[in-house]
């Protein structure tokens, strides 16, 4: 008799399927502060990220570890938070223009504009 039972998509992910020996690069910083400063590089590239399940323009989220770095797949769906506040803040940017021309550089004075509220300051 056979006993077999399917993986969970979770048991799946957490199955080796490589290992890989890189080294992390040193790169000049450009500008003029100081010719000597540098930063450092990881470049990943071969047919083994294919392999991995990357395709070319997946977006990767990089969760960053003390001596450890964790590179995965992001979902369809992931927001970008850096994009999102970007976004919010021209919108805010935006509204404040909206009503300046609206109501008068008098009243906008009398106004707070904060997390996206406009309310009259004390």
């Amino acid at each position: 008799m056979c006993n077999f039972r399917f993986l969970t998509e979770e048991e799946e992910n957490q199955i080796v399927l490589d290992t890989r020996y890189i080294t992390v690069n040193r790169i000049p910083i450009k500008g003029h502060y100081n010719p000597h400063e540098c930063c450092s590089k990881v470049q990943l590239q071969g047919r083994w990220i294919d392999k991995c399940g990357f395709k070319p323009n997946d977006k990767l989220t990089v969760s960053v570890y003390r001596n450890r770095l964790v590179i995965e797949k992001q979902n369809p769906n992931t927001i970008n938070p850096k994009v999102l506040a970007r976004e919010q803040k021209a919108h805010e940017k935006y509204v404040r223009e909206r009503v300046l021309q609206m109501l008068g550089p008098d009243i906008v004075k009398q106004l707070s504009f904060k997390n996206g509220e406009i309310k009259w300051r004390r």
